[in-house]
């Protein structure tokens, strides 16, 4: 299955000094960060799928398949924690531009976890069952969800580039 691009824009912050930017920037500096672990722990969760996959023995497969569990799950987590940090900014006293960049931002985030989740099932199936017939068995329409999702990801993305291209002048780069 192909990964998702993890095409975030550039740290986003708004040039022009409203009440709460200060603060709008710190929940966005924090979930880039968040996106950064997330990052992490998903390619982790794919090495410990082949090697569920290449596993000799139920119980290794097992092993490595609840690794990988553990592991996009823990990318799913700071994928719905850094949309939530992103909302909360979104909702603070900010230009009007930056405040709906945040929230598309936020809704990306959450498209991320969900397409994360949809990766996670085939390891849920292998820790469960020890094997990896069930599995393959979804493999199909999970992959057909991913491309579902990853679609709505680059809608998204797109929508926030053209936001900070429209409004440059209320954004800058770190």
């Amino acid at each position: 299955m192909r990964r998702l691009g993890f095409g975030v824009a550039a740290l986003f912050a708004a040039a022009c000094q409203m009440d709460e930017t200060e603060k709008a920037n710190k929940n966005v500096e924090a979930s880039m960060a968040l996106l950064e672990e997330s990052k992490t722990l998903e390619a982790e969760a794919r090495k410990q799928r082949e090697e569920a996959n290449k596993a000799t023995t139920p119980e290794a497969l097992k092993d490595s398949a609840t690794k990988c569990v553990t592991s996009f799950d823990a990318a799913i987590e700071k994928y719905n924690a850094a949309s939530k940090l992103t909302k909360e900014a979104s909702a603070l006293k900010v230009s009007t531009a930056f405040s709906e960049y945040l929230d598309v931002k936020s809704q990306q985030f959450e498209k991320y976890a969900a397409a994360t989740n949809v990766s996670a099932r085939a390891c849920r199936s292998m820790a469960a069952t020890g094997t990896t017939e069930e599995a393959r068995s979804g493999d199909e329409a999970d992959q057909k969800e991913w491309a579902a999702i990853a679609e709505e990801v680059k809608a998204l993305s797109e929508r926030a580039a053209r936001i900070e291209r429209e409004h440059a002048e209320q954004f800058k780069k770190k």
